[in-house]
């Protein structure tokens, strides 16, 4: 078990935080999650504006062939820690686009941040717009955050679960793909996911295991 480092009164931190019905596990989440969020005031996430279209595929954008199979899904496992600091750098681009605009403004304390609690939202933050429809008019939307340290146009893993919720909430859905994230990360939003711009392809496959009254199984 280890206590928070390099941090005056940690013991009694720790303490604390127990007495409070935590855990170690979600102490140290706790702590990467400050410490990444203080990591990422520092820097700015700047908004490109859209390139010239271009087909794309899985969700994978210009037409570049790949001779070997990547496996989107360990990518995506391994990652994890870059992907939380991406959706930090979303956080605090949200909360500056929304305090520019006095109709927006005050829900940016309402801005969540749901992938704390969890994946199975199949979205990572709940944020807030003005409604297409009514100027005056405030809408939530859905952001799921996809962080790498490549170009704009670098493939990125979609669950199952994401491309269902993306359907259901339609154009209120977006995909905020933070990219150059080592250097000055950039950031692009995808709203028109089900168009011809991109091609979604499927790339795993699940393994169930047989039944056992199957001839074959060996018990």
């Amino acid at each position: 078990m280890h206590l928070i480092p390099d941090k005056e009164k940690s013991v009694k931190a720790t303490i604390d935080f127990i007495l409070t019905d935590g855990d170690y596990v979600e102490l140290n989440e706790k702590a990467k999650s400050d410490k990444i969020n203080n990591l990422e005031k520092e820097r700015k996430l700047v908004l490109v504006k859209e390139e010239a279209k271009q087909k794309g595929t899985l969700i994978k954008e210009g037409s570049v062939e790949y001779e070997t199979k990547r496996d989107y899904v360990k990518e995506a496992i391994r990652n994890t820690e870059k992907g939380l600091q991406g959706e930090i750098l979303v956080l605090n681009f949200e909360r500056e686009r929304l305090l520019k605009n006095p109709v927006t403004k005050p829900y940016v304390e309402k801005i969540t941040h749901v992938a704390q609690n969890g994946d199975g939202h199949g979205y990572d933050i709940i944020s807030y717009d003005v409604d297409p429809i009514s100027s005056d008019k405030v809408i939530e939307i859905y952001i799921e955050v996809k962080t790498t340290i490549g170009s704009r146009n670098t493939p990125f893993y979609i669950s199952e679960n994401e491309l269902n919720v993306a359907k259901l909430k339609g154009e209120r859905y977006k995909i905020y793909r933070v990219y150059n994230y080592n250097g000055m990360p950039k950031l692009k939003i995808i709203d028109d996911l089900f168009t011809d711009k991109f091609i979604v392809e499927p790339i795993n496959y699940i393994v169930r295991g047989v039944n056992q009254n199957d001839k074959h199984t060996k018990i």
